[in-house]
């Protein structure tokens, strides 16, 4: 099997405001972001959530390896594009 590019998702949290709530931006490598409400989910789960949303988007893999940062989480995602 061919070796694929590999893409990462940085997501992190923005806070609530007077006129927003509290949300998480998910950022493709690529420069695409997402912003995505955090809704009724623990805190891991609302990460790999907007990364799901910001990857189906791109039409990238559902399967992701994630990993912790200072600012939230960064998740691996296979593109779909073979070398």
């Amino acid at each position: 099997m061919k070796p694929s590019i590999l893409q990462t998702i940085a997501t992190r949290d923005l806070p609530q405001t007077n006129t927003k709530p509290a949300r998480i931006r998910a950022t493709a490598s690529g420069g695409r972001t997402m912003i995505v409400s955090k809704t009724g989910c623990d805190y891991f789960d609302a990460h790999a959530y907007a990364a799901r949303m910001l990857a189906d988007s791109l039409g990238w893999s559902d399967e992701f390896i994630p990993g912790a940062t200072r600012d939230g989480y960064t998740f691996v995602v296979d593109c779909g594009v073979r070398v």
